[in-house]
């Protein structure tokens, strides 16, 4: 149950990065800026259609280790 529910919230965070390259030039708050900046470090803007099962697998580390909370905290403070 937990390794669906990373990958749902895996999926949310590349449909969130996603939507904020449509939304520019609006820019989000700090936080969410630098967790979707390393974030497309390691996924690019999906231009055409493929399979995102390998951005997944790029992105998952990430969520497993912190890093993306990590990358949000550290410039916008705890957020629990």
């Amino acid at each position: 149950i937990l390794a669906n529910a990373e990958c749902v919230v895996g999926a949310e965070f590349l449909c969130a990065a996603q939507g904020l390259d449509f939304l520019r030039p609006l820019k989000p708050g700090r936080g969410v800026l630098s967790a979707y900046e390393l974030l497309r470090r390691h996924v690019t803007h999906l231009e055409e259609d493929r399979v995102l099962r390998h951005d997944l697998d790029r992105i998952l580390p990430l969520l497993e280790d912190g890093s993306l909370l990590a990358a949000a905290e550290g410039v916008a403070g705890p957020l629990a």
